[in-house]
């Protein structure tokens, strides 16, 4: 799909997570003594040693999460 159509899909997704459930998308910076942080940071090292299963990845779905930053700092400022 194209990048509009994508990112429409993935807002339609989030609406339909917030009716179900409270719904937080936040970043975290690492290596700033946030309660948990330090348990993710051991989960993500874990998780490293995981065999991958990879699969292709287009530019476009690469780049969404970006773009979807960006729309929530345009929506918020």
């Amino acid at each position: 799909p194209n990048q509009d159509k994508l990112i429409q899909d993935i807002w339609q997704k989030i609406g339909l997570l917030q009716k179900i459930s409270e719904l937080v998308l936040q970043w975290i910076p690492a290596h700033c003594s946030i309660p948990g942080n330090e348990k993710a940071d051991k989960l993500t090292i874990a998780g490293g040693s995981l065999t991958q299963h990879y699969q292709t990845q287009s530019f476009t779905e690469a780049k969404t999460p970006k773009t979807i930053q960006k729309m929530m700092w345009r929506k918020t400022n």
